[in-house]
């Protein structure tokens, strides 16, 4: 992650074990695509970075289900859409070890 970017966002695992971010690049030499927000966890232990694979123009308003398989999120910058995934994220366990 660079030193100009943005979070636009963030939420929190159901395990609890990390936070979901939506970033922002903000650098100036990056043009369409590469400007818009992408998702990201950071291990809330280490505050490892990692990107998830999900890159929309406008993404914030992050929110994770109780249980952990649902993210929801809206897109666009002058009119807000929102989105649902269902089983996106990988699995979350408990603090016990168990999947939920």
């Amino acid at each position: 992650m660079g030193a100009k970017d943005r979070f636009l966002d963030m939420s929190w695992t159901a395990d609890g074990r990390a936070i979901l971010i939506s970033r922002f690049p903000r650098d100036p030499q990056l043009k369409g695509e590469q400007t818009w927000p992408s998702l990201w966890r950071v291990d809330a232990r280490t505050g490892a970075t990692e990107p998830l694979g999900l890159k929309l123009e406008g993404l914030r308003d992050l929110a994770v289900s109780p249980d952990g398989r649902h993210l929801s999120f809206t897109v666009g910058w002058t009119a807000r859409e929102p989105w649902i995934l269902e089983n996106y994220l990988p699995t979350s366990r408990a603090a016990d070890g168990t999947r939920r």
